[in-house]
């Protein structure tokens, strides 16, 4: 505000002296305690309303003699200064990304107001403000796909007033997530619109989505808020967790009185077994035993489950020597510990 006043006359200048206290105390609420929805929004109010009151400079800056973006980006080089009031380097992050995304917001907006220039849009705000009714304005501009924004700028201001007045760097923390989540939240619903916010100018749309995303994701990794999940909420998630899935049955081992009457060398090993219409793999040896068993009967011992059956072994129905369950249970597990060793080794 002190550099935009700067660029008016003498006289105006004088007769918005009343704005920076104004300004400084719509902000004291944040400043200290919860930043719950309605402090911020209460905030957010008292804050528009003083800048609508700033009629003379409002309308300067709809007829394109001032640049809220080319003040706005001297906040940049004051990144450093607010990263060290921070104090931890992912609070300093999030007030980047927000003074990142505060400075592109005001250059989309701006080049927007002046593509209207000439539109319904420009000139009723240029009217309403004529009106003199500030409360309703706010109230008007606090509605998406404003609101956001505005809400946005307010917290962000209120970090660089905490910084100005050397407050609670833990306060500072929560109004540099908090901020950044409304920033994010704005840049989603400006774009909605139409607006081009470019947060790193050369950027292309797919790469801003993915960073914007990425910085979603991150915040929602962390402790939130009420408020910030509810503001969160609204976001696509990336990676979201898929939806639970039950786990398949596990697999059975069944033994079964039968015939051969089939036997497959390609493109696998299997074999066909009477009453079935499908194959059953199976390993070289098995095959060849199966071949010297058809036409007569064998007992076969099957592995089950949802993803297919296979043979784990097949004798003759009348071989005294094949094994009883335990002792194929045993076989089994010696088999699978030498396949582990050989593949550990």
């Amino acid at each position: 505000m002190d550099a935009w006043l700067t660029k008016l006359p003498a006289e105006v200048r004088a007769q918005l002296r009343w704005a920076v206290p104004g300004l400084e105390a719509a902000l004291d609420g944040l400043l200290a305690g919860a930043l719950d929805e309605g402090t911020v929004d209460a905030a957010a109010h008292r804050f528009t309303v003083v800048v609508l009151r700033c009629r003379a400079l409002l309308q300067r800056i709809l007829g394109g003699q001032i640049s809220p973006a080319q003040h706005q980006a001297r906040l940049l080089p004051r990144i450093p200064e607010v990263a060290a009031f921070l104090g931890e380097p992912l609070s300093a992050s999030h007030a980047e990304k927000a003074i990142r995304a505060a400075v592109a917001i005001s250059r989309g907006i701006e080049d927007d107001v002046l593509k209207r220039s000439e539109g319904p849009e420009v000139e009723s705000l240029a009217a309403a403000l004529e009106d003199g009714d500030m409360d309703a304005l706010a109230a008007r501009l606090l509605q998406p796909p404003v609101g956001a924004v505005m809400r946005g700028y307010v917290l962000l201001a209120a970090l660089l007033e905490s910084l100005e007045r050397r407050g609670s760097a833990e306060q500072g923390r929560r109004l540099a997530r908090l901020a950044l989540v409304h920033m994010l939240w704005a840049i989603r619903e400006l774009r909605g619109e139409g607006v081009r916010i470019d947060l790193y100018p050369g950027d292309s749309a797919e790469l801003v989505d993915d960073r914007r995303l990425d910085a979603v994701a991150t915040l929602v990794s962390e402790e939130c808020s009420t408020l910030e999940l509810q503001l969160l909420g609204g976001f696509p998630r990336r990676n979201a967790a898929p939806a639970h899935v039950p786990s398949p049955p596990p697999p059975q081992i069944q033994r079964s009185m039968t015939y051969v009457t089939g036997v497959q060398f390609r493109p696998y090993p299997a074999l066909m077994l009477e009453g079935q219409a499908w194959w059953l793999g199976c390993s070289p040896e098995l095959l060849g035993r199966a071949l010297l068993l058809r036409e007569q009967p064998v007992q076969v011992l099957l592995l089950v489950s949802a993803a297919g059956s296979s043979v784990l072994r097949i004798d003759a129905a009348s071989d005294r020597d094949a094994p009883d369950a335990a002792t194929r249970t045993a076989d089994m597990l010696r088999d699978w510990d030498e396949l582990l060793h050989r593949l550990a080794r």
